[in-house]
């Protein structure tokens, strides 16, 4: 190994590092030649659940890296909390950059809405929180946050509070509802600009003064109770245009976590891909054994949309100038909805928000996603995830940002597109294994396969080795 050319080790470390920093942990204690080759992707990827595992990476990190985070009057003893609530530590330039960064309020036994362990984030971990990520902010391109702890909302405002110039990715797991999200943040950090102290949208000509805080962001997850949408969208609305500029925003999910109504949301949701073409106005139900309506009508969109891009083209009914010459524009490439873990009955509740129970409302969202592929002649600006019970939990977003990692779809998958991902991998695992046997006349007559022989798997070495030889030579033809 310590002949191999640096480029070769930085090629194997980086397609090593891509879990939750397991292997970046182990290659530190290989030896001193690996762990110093290995430094620089040691955090590339990084996972922290609960406070124990922030306390332990905090003080690894000071072990590394002692000037990244450098306490002014700090003795070896001291807690994180002790020393960083007072603005001690200081955060300098990032040499163990954090490109995907995966923060928990609790670890993953704990990780569950029924356990209330804490009715709010301890303090202790709200300090490592910041800590953290006003580290790994300058090189941050893909950020997940679950919380399960009750009132939540100043812990994930104080995420969005840090600017994160180089994120393209976000995932929030919260149990605040996004008008306490709102609150919360305008309380931390003021408003973001276009908008006002309580979140409306204002006049957007100082945008080039302010620029957003994390102006690459190009998909958000939000998975959150919604409360069926009861007091309006307007909350939603501004949340969504606060965490990333509504114009460059190109995929969004809302995954429904609270045992709420879904008839509005079908019906504000269907309305809005209606008005931007992604499915049609009329959709034809599922039969049902009851005597429910099979035909579904979109209705007009007459509140602050949800989606984003759509509050960027001008009415060409109004009289405004810049109607006229208004290009249809339309960012957003993916919308994924997961709707509410509720029972499947057809109880119906004139006081739960025209709650008709979740057979009647479920088919709609299949009948959109449906329309939605048939009319992209494949894979539509429309996804859905059926209902699951537990809803969007810690496994379902570590997966998800471990798939991310690798470039894979991640949380921007339907339930189909799963499915068949699942099924490749497994056909990959068995070719690339036991590979395939080979006809060759002895033994076997009809040119079927021969005896199975076991094949072998390109390790990290080789396939970085491969890698590199083939981009030296096209650097060398050019």
């Amino acid at each position: 190994m310590n002949r191999i050319p640096t480029e070769i080790h930085a090629l194997i470390y980086s397609l090593a590092c891509t879990d939750d920093g397991t292997t970046g942990r182990a290659l530190s204690s290989v030896s001193r030649h690996i762990r110093f080759a290995s430094a620089p992707f040691r955090f590339t990827s990084l996972s922290v659940s609960g406070v124990e595992q922030a306390r332990g990476f905090l003080t690894q990190l000071k072990q590394f890296a002692p000037f990244a985070l450098s306490p002014c009057h700090t003795s070896p003893g001291d807690h994180a909390e002790d020393n960083i609530g007072d603005g001690s530590w200081e955060t300098k330039r990032c040499s163990y950059p954090i490109h995907h960064l995966f923060l928990s309020t609790r670890p993953s036994s704990l990780a569950a809405d029924e356990r209330p362990v804490h009715i709010t984030p301890s303090a202790e971990w709200a300090v490592c929180q910041e800590v953290i990520l006003r580290y790994a902010a300058p090189t941050l391109h893909t950020l997940s946050f679950a919380s399960f702890d009750l009132n939540d909302a100043a812990c994930i405002g104080g995420v969005l509070a840090v600017p994160l110039p180089h994120l393209t990715e976000l995932t929030i797991r919260a149990r605040c509802t996004p008008s306490q999200l709102c609150s919360a943040i305008i309380s931390i950090s003021p408003p973001q600009p276009g908008f006002d102290a309580q979140g409306a949208v204002t006049d957007q000509d100082d945008t080039a003064e302010h620029p957003h805080s994390r102006p690459l962001l190009r998909r958000v997850h939000l998975a959150s109770p919604f409360h069926g949408f009861a007091t309006g969208t307007n909350s939603l609305h501004s949340l969504l245009r606060t965490i990333a500029p509504s114009s460059s925003l190109t995929h969004l999910r809302l995954s429904l976590s609270d045992m709420w109504g879904t008839r509005r949301v079908a019906e504000v949701l269907h309305a809005e891909l209606t008005a931007r073409g992604v499915v049609s106005p009329t959709l034809e139900l599922a039969p049902l054994p009851r005597d429910v309506p099979v035909v579904w009508t979109a209705k007009e969109v007459t509140w602050n949309p949800i989606l984003p891009g759509a509050d960027q083209i001008p009415d060409p009914a109004s009289q405004h100038p810049a109607a006229e010459a208004a290009q249809p524009h339309d960012s957003l490439e993916r919308f994924v909805l997961q709707p509410p873990p509720t029972a499947l009955t057809d109880f119906f509740c004139s006081c739960c928000m025209e709650l008709r129970g979740d057979v009647d409302v479920l088919r709609v969202f299949d009948a959109m996603a449906r329309d939605a592929d048939a009319r992209a002649g494949g894979r539509g600006r429309f996804g859905y995830v059926r209902a699951k019970r537990g809803g969007y939990g810690y496994a379902e977003a570590l997966r998800d940002w471990r798939e991310r990692i690798v470039d894979e779809e991640g949380c921007w998958m339907d339930d189909g597109e799963r499915d068949a991902l699942q099924r490749g991998k497994r056909e990959y695992r068995q070719e690339n294994i036991l590979g395939r046997g080979e006809g060759n006349g002895r033994g076997s007559g009809g040119g079927q396969p021969a005896k199975v022989k076991k094949g072998r798997r390109l390790t990290w070495t080789q396939r970085a080795v491969r890698l590199f030889s083939q981009s030296s030579s096209q650097n060398s033809t050019t």
